[in-house]
């Protein structure tokens, strides 16, 4: 499941890079080099997503833009998605979901939504254990650990 949103990125007179995301109508931002502004990206994504959210919609999915560049939400919008995506494909309602698990059905729901969720890292891993998903640690700066 491909949850990565292309970005149009542009050089100012400034020299500043600026970052539109076509699919999410209003979302840009900009940094100083490019690696910043695609740090920033995923911040506006994950902040438009959130907002889109608040409002009762469902995320738009990612659309297939003809751009070199393509940037995920921030964890805290990317991993309630998540869950939700693999819930559903499961086949599984939250009520189902909050059962197994052995909480109540209103925490369930809080796992799911990124403006009420503050999942700590046991829960998290119990939660992904259940639906039959792990955590993968990547560094960032493209180095091996040791």
């Amino acid at each position: 499941m491909n949850l990565k949103y292309p970005v149009a990125i542009t050089q100012d007179e400034n020299g500043a890079f600026c970052v539109e995301v076509p699919d999410l109508e209003g979302c840009f931002t900009f940094g100083d080099t490019l690696e910043e502004a695609l740090v920033h990206a995923r911040d506006a994504i994950a902040v438009w997503l959130m907002e889109f959210l608040e409002e009762g919609k469902a995320y738009p999915r990612p659309g297939t833009h003809d751009t070199p560049y393509a940037v995920e939400p921030s964890p805290y919008v990317l991993v309630p998605w998540l869950l939700r995506e693999r819930r559903e494909a499961l086949g599984l309602t939250q009520t189902e979901a909050a059962k197994a698990l052995g909480v109540t059905y209103q925490t369930y729901q809080r796992f799911e939504n990124p403006l009420k969720g503050n999942l700590t890292l046991r829960t998290l891993s119990k939660l992904l254990a259940f639906l039959g998903l792990d955590i993968v640690m990547i560094p960032t700066d493209g180095k091996k650990a040791a």
